[in-house]
């Protein structure tokens, strides 16, 4: 597969976050959906021409490794910077205290977006101060969470996937969706009771 990383003016870059692309299809490409031949097209072949695009943030070094870094769709975006859920979880659990995090984009009239993290760990006021040190330490200033927020349990999958989808969704007090795949629908109850509402 001739895989490469494309800004969003379709320009190869190197060791900078963009989209993940195949420059040329390969045998095992679908092609199409099933009655939804539109929906793949728009989907995965209209970005950029004639290139498909995977869906995924990727950095490409120039010795051709690929760090794949999450869902394009997934990415915050604060103050026109964009930054993937992962990178700020990395930097939360480097703080002492953490166990496990999840963090989400939501809302905010000025940045467009604003970080909240939910952590599982040692409910304490030093660890939720450190959080933010280390998100800015590690990111950035802009990118300092607007709430850190310790909760006994994250929204996970049977196979163990948090659903960040449902974290915010619950936060903001919006519809959750699907939620067949939930192991453990408590954990909704007790990020909602944290959130914004309406």
């Amino acid at each position: 597969m001739n895989a490469s990383v494309y800004d969003e003016n379709g320009q190869e870059v190197y060791d900078k976050v963009a989209y993940l692309v195949a420059k040329k299809p390969c045998l095992s490409f679908t092609r199409g959906l099933w009655k939804q031949n539109d929906k793949y097209i728009e989907s995965y072949w209209s970005r950029f021409d004639n290139v498909w695009f995977h869906g995924d943030w990727a950095t490409m070094s120039r010795d051709g490794y690929f760090f794949i870094l999450g869902r394009a769709d997934d990415v915050i975006k604060v103050a026109g910077k964009r930054v993937g859920p992962n990178e700020v979880e990395d930097a939360v659990l480097r703080v002492k205290g953490v166990r496990e995090s999840a963090c989400v984009g939501i809302p905010d009239d000025i940045k467009g977006e604003s970080i909240v993290v939910f952590y599982m760990g040692d409910k304490s006021e030093d660890v939720v101060n450190e959080v933010g040190k280390e998100i800015e330490r590690s990111l950035g200033r802009s990118f300092s969470p607007k709430k850190v927020i310790w909760v006994s349990s994250l929204p996970r999958t049977r196979s163990g996937k948090i659903m960040h989808r449902l974290v915010r969704s619950a936060y903001l007090h919006l519809p959750p969706g699907d939620t067949n795949n939930l192991e453990n629908p408590e954990a909704l109850d007790e990020i909602s009771a944290t959130g914004m509402g309406d």
